[in-house]
């Protein structure tokens, strides 16, 4: 489902905070670009061996597609007359959201890899604080045996699946009986 906030931009009701966090977001982002733009130029070489320099790019190049999917939904949106807003309160007109369900499911997954690596970056810096280092490092710690569940976890599910098919049939063979 499509929420609606992604086809407005309001500057008042209750869609206005949405919007000013997104400008917010937006203008970090811009100053985040200028400043790496600025790193590069003095030392692109020594840019690059820093890992945390990659992340910052990768978090960059996520948020520039992130928008460029937004955009596209907007675009989409304006262009087709089908999807007006004075047509939605219409119930037996055909309103065509599946031509913008691709550019929304692309932009989610999208933001789910940058917030992602977003999280990974705060947690950089909450390593500083002396407040939540017995968290970092207990987070750390966890890491390799979360790895250990999820792929025990994985191997059962792929067992699981494979025991069901050999012993119900393939779906498409059993009339959806398994399906």
């Amino acid at each position: 489902m499509l929420p609606t906030q992604y086809l407005t931009l309001s500057t008042t009701g209750s869609g206005s905070t949405l919007f000013l966090w997104q400008v917010a977001c937006t203008v970090g982002f811009v100053f985040l670009t200028i400043y790496h733009v600025i790193l590069i130029s003095k030392d692109p070489f020594t840019f690059f061996t820093y890992t945390w320099n990659l992340v910052d790019v990768i978090d960059l190049g996520l948020f520039y597609s992130y928008v460029y999917y937004r955009y596209q939904i907007l675009t989409i949106f304006c262009e087709d007359n089908n999807l007006q807003q004075e047509l939605a309160g219409m119930p037996l007109v055909y309103m065509p959201y599946i031509n913008l369900q691709e550019s929304f499911q692309s932009g989610q997954a999208i933001l789910a890899w940058l917030c992602l690596f977003s999280w990974i970056r705060l947690l950089k810096y909450l390593s500083l604080s002396k407040t939540f280092r017995v968290l970092i490092r207990t987070l750390e710690a966890c890491c390799f045996q979360l790895f250990i569940f999820s792929f025990l976890y994985l191997s059962v599910t792929i067992g699981f699946t494979i025991a069901f098919v050999v012993g119900f049939g393939a779906a498409d063979t059993t009339d959806g009986l398994y399906a």
